[in-house]
């Protein structure tokens, strides 16, 4: 049979050794032609020009970039914030944070049961934790500090030393580690603080000391806030000193308040107002107050505390001036 024209033979493949020995050839090519003298598609003179273009261009860049941040931070004072009172983010009104609180769950549920040693060992050690880590960087202040706060004529913090916050209350409370800090009674200790805003200068509410009606509440802010204490228990009214950042805790609403069975604050109601303003002063410690609670066992109870100043402003949405958790004491008898 004769061969179709059609059918002619086509030219063989080239082997991979081939291709692969192609290929090397036409890299090391382009890295450089001897031909030509040209290095990855440039000359000498063409690859000069381009690095001091950019090495140029770079350069300015750099330097540019370095003078506004130079220019940027000789705007700022390590000590004082650029954005102070109403234009800061926490409008000259703090909040109040609380501990024991664990940033990991995000919870504010405190739920232990005093029976059972590891349902609330953490909390414990959580405390414990904050209470030596502040004792520390007391102790390392020390030479800073001024040890003789007792505020009007006897002075309070300066822009050059804070107050000395003495923490040896707590071996005479019930809230310290030798006593797990209430929770192995079942009358757990919860610490309050207000939250640090720079040269906030609390006001205390001087109770019954200005007069106020409901029929002028509406002219004087005063007013406003004195008739909101005075719907407070005459228990917690009485219970906050003068000159005193006053804290109170209570349920949230009617059926919380009848769970709880009584709170204790130590070592008083409240903070100390000559702990205040605060202005970055080395070793400044954030006084705090020891508030133990008891409860109906076995009940959720959602508290909010508040802090108290003549200008302070609540808000139960954005926790101004509060702060909220859940605390709830297991009930083991019931339960079996």
């Amino acid at each position: 049979m004769e061969r179709n024209n059609n059918d002619a033979e086509k030219p063989a493949k080239p082997s991979c050794c081939t291709r692969f020995r192609t290929s090397m050839r036409n890299f090391g090519h382009y890295m450089y032609n001897s031909e030509t003298k040209e290095v990855m598609g440039r000359t000498g003179s063409s690859w000069a020009k381009i690095l001091t273009f950019y090495l140029v261009f770079y350069s300015v860049f750099a330097g540019f970039w370095a003078i506004c941040m130079v220019c940027f931070i000789k705007t700022l004072d390590p000590k004082v914030p650029t954005m102070l009172k109403m234009y800061s983010m926490m409008k000259d009104n703090p909040g109040m944070s609380f501990e024991p609180f664990f940033n990991g769950n995000q919870s504010t549920l405190i739920y232990f049961d005093p029976e059972i040693k590891a349902t609330y060992q953490e909390f414990v050690d959580e405390l414990q934790k904050i209470v030596e880590t502040w004792e520390n960087q007391t102790n390392d202040a020390m030479g800073s500090l001024n040890r003789n706060c007792t505020g009007g004529d006897g002075g309070g913090s300066t822009p050059d030393r804070a107050c000395l916050f003495d923490m040896s209350f707590l071996k005479d409370t019930p809230c310290n580690l030798k006593n797990n800090f209430g929770y192995s009674n079942g009358t757990p200790c919860v610490m309050l603080r207000v939250n640090r805003v720079f040269d906030w200068d609390p006001n205390p509410v001087t109770l019954y000391k200005f007069p106020c009606t409901a029929s002028n509440s509406a002219d004087n802010p005063n007013c406003t806030k004195t008739l909101e204490f005075r719907n407070m228990s005459q228990s917690i009214r009485t219970d906050i000193y003068e000159n005193y950042i006053g804290v109170s805790c209570q349920g949230e609403n009617d059926a919380d308040a009848d769970n709880i069975i009584r709170v204790t604050f130590y070592p008083r109601q409240g903070f100390p107002a000559f702990f205040f303003p605060y202005l970055n002063q080395d070793g400044y410690t954030s006084p705090f107050v020891m508030a133990q609670f008891e409860v109906e066992r076995g009940r959720v109870s959602m508290i909010q505390c508040k802090v108290w100043t003549r200008d302070i402003v609540h808000d139960l949405n954005d926790r101004q001036g509060s702060c909220h958790f859940e605390l709830m004491v297991s009930n083991t008898s019931n339960s079996k």
